[in-house]
């Protein structure tokens, strides 16, 4: 298996190596060919098939609140046959580690409860808009993240880690049925219909329609095309 590592993956400051080196040393270790070069969308690629977007928990906020977390996943998603987002930390800690600038404090008038209740649902809300485009795989550190990957990397693409050979192993659903099917009021035959009247093949595609495109789609409506226009384009709170 060949395993390439993200020239930009450096990890948690302060420490004496980078992410991108542990990575090819812990990968190296296993008797994997692990190269570290510049990829266009995601950290971690097997194989050229399976990407994985590595978050440690304080970036997977920074990319909620600034809108890069949805984007980044659907560009890894329309490149690569399999596409994974993978979160080490623990959103807890998270919590009361920002509850210790002044700043954060502030702006939530000191109303601790208030802003745990605001963190939550920023997080789950953008994990459950992510995993309409892509699994997403959680890890308490490091060393599990790298295994993690690895694991998930060899079910993807080596048939003897199925128990029997499996061939032509395809995906039920793309991800642009995935993305339609999580729209109020879009059902499978809506979404196949959006498909094959405007034509859209991949999520870019999709994002690029108009919500006067979708209104033109026979069965749906104004409301209908209003709400997958802005499920595809709104931003976390």
């Amino acid at each position: 298996m060949k395993i390439i590592v993200d020239t930009r993956e450096n990890g948690p400051h302060g420490l004496t190596s980078t992410r991108k080196s542990r990575a090819q040393d812990y990968y190296q270790g296993k008797g994997y060919d692990c190269e570290i070069r510049q990829l266009e969308f995601g950290d971690y690629l097997f194989n050229n098939q399976v990407v994985f977007e590595y978050k440690l928990i304080d970036d997977l906020m920074k990319s909620i609140t600034n809108g890069r977390l949805f984007d980044e996943c659907v560009n890894q998603t329309v490149t690569y046959p399999y596409s994974y987002l993978i979160v080490e930390g623990d959103l807890q800690d998270y919590i009361l580690d920002t509850w210790e600038s002044y700043i954060v404090r502030k702006q939530y008038t000191y109303d601790y409860q208030k802003y745990i209740k605001s963190t939550y649902a920023r997080y789950e809300g953008a994990i459950r808009r992510v995993q309409t485009i892509c699994p997403v795989i959680y890890a308490a550190s490091e060393s599990v993240a790298f295994q993690e990957m690895l694991l998930q990397a060899q079910k993807c693409c080596e048939s003897r880690y199925y128990g029997s050979e499996v061939k032509n192993l395809v995906k039920s659903a793309s991800a642009v049925d995935s993305v339609l099917c999580s729209v109020k009021g879009v059902s499978d035959k809506k979404a196949k219909l959006i498909k094959e009247t405007l034509k859209i093949k991949r999520l870019h595609d999709l994002i690029n329609c108009s919500v006067e495109d979708f209104n033109k789609v026979r069965g749906i409506g104004e409301k209908t095309s209003l709400n997958i226009y802005e499920f595809i384009h709104k931003k976390e709170d």
